[in-house]
């Protein structure tokens, strides 16, 4: 069950983050373009990521 809601739903965009598409040639040399791409998986993950904590650890860690 869990293998399958994953290939409904994550896979597709782990695949094509996981790519190594900024190896192909574009004109004017604009291949860094790609990983772009690759931020489509911080879009997933800003639900896991509690910034106020690490916000906070942050700056404790500055004020010592």
């Amino acid at each position: 069950m869990i293998a399958s809601n994953y290939l409904n739903n994550g896979f597709l965009i782990d695949l094509v983050c996981i790519l190594p598409f900024q190896f192909l040639t574009l004109p004017r040399n604009r291949q860094y373009l790609f990983y772009i791409i690759k931020l489509v998986r911080l879009t997933r993950t800003e639900h896991i990521i509690d910034v106020s904590r690490i916000m906070g650890a942050i700056k404790t860690y500055y004020m010592e």
